[in-house]
């Protein structure tokens, strides 16, 4: 019974990052009804791990729920975005800082072989391997914190999702974004609270800016033309 309630929450939770990805690419339309037994059909499944899907989207708001209408895109702007970010640094900064306490020499050896294979995929210009490699990195980190009730928390809200998904409309050059998780790995091998905290701050943040370039590039070149 297990393995099947382990198979099902896996296959939701693939439906849910392709629907967010098909959102947030333009896919689908604000406005646009999502349904349950056309997405189930589309997808070859039941229409149980898509319901699961939707669910996790109206929690990250990226849909809207009602009854008797079903289920909506919402129109996915810079002010909700900018939320997620400011939940995401504040919640990593934390984990960061309780990682550079509680990592074990097993999870930074893991960091390190993630961060090697994230800069080789870079190199090999292997965007979709990166970036899965990078929710990883990040998950490891989070893990790391040894505070079950966070990592939890960063479950909840889908942070690990968010960062694959994110990662896809940055501008930034792919190796130098796999390069800077470097000092991350340092910070921690020096068990550097402070440090680790503040490079994840900085990290999100560049990462939100980048995002805004990318993702809302006609909004920027209509505002600079003001």
């Amino acid at each position: 019974m297990a393995k099947k309630v382990l198979q099902k929450k896996v296959l939701s939770e693939q439906i849910r990052e392709q629907l967010m990805e098909s959102i947030l690419s333009g896919d689908y339309k604000p406005g646009e009804k999502l349904v349950e037994n056309t997405l189930a059909k589309e997808f070859g499944v039941s229409q149980a791990p898509v319901r699961e899907a939707l669910k996790s989207l109206e929690t990250l708001g990226l849909v809207a729920v009602e009854p008797y209408k079903g289920t909506t895109v919402k129109r996915f702007g810079r002010e909700s975005m900018h939320e997620y970010f400011v939940v995401r640094s504040a919640l990593e900064g934390l984990a960061g800082r309780l990682a550079a306490e509680n990592i074990t020499e097993e999870e930074l050896e893991e960091l390190e072989r993630l961060l090697a294979d994230m800069i080789e995929a870079a190199e090999q210009k292997d965007f979709e391997r990166r970036s899965e490699i990078n929710q990883v990195f990040h998950n490891t980190i989070i893990e790391a914190s040894h505070n079950s009730l966070l990592v939890s928390v960063c479950k909840n809200v889908r942070l690990g999702s968010w960062s694959r998904i994110t990662s896809k409309y940055t501008n930034m050059e792919s190796k130098t974004m796999a390069s800077r998780h470097q000092e991350m790995v340092t910070f921690l091998k020096n068990r550097d609270a402070d440090g680790i905290e503040r490079a994840l701050h900085r990290h999100i943040q560049e990462s939100f800016d980048s995002f805004n370039r990318s993702f809302y590039a006609d909004e920027c070149e209509v505002e600079q033309a003001r």
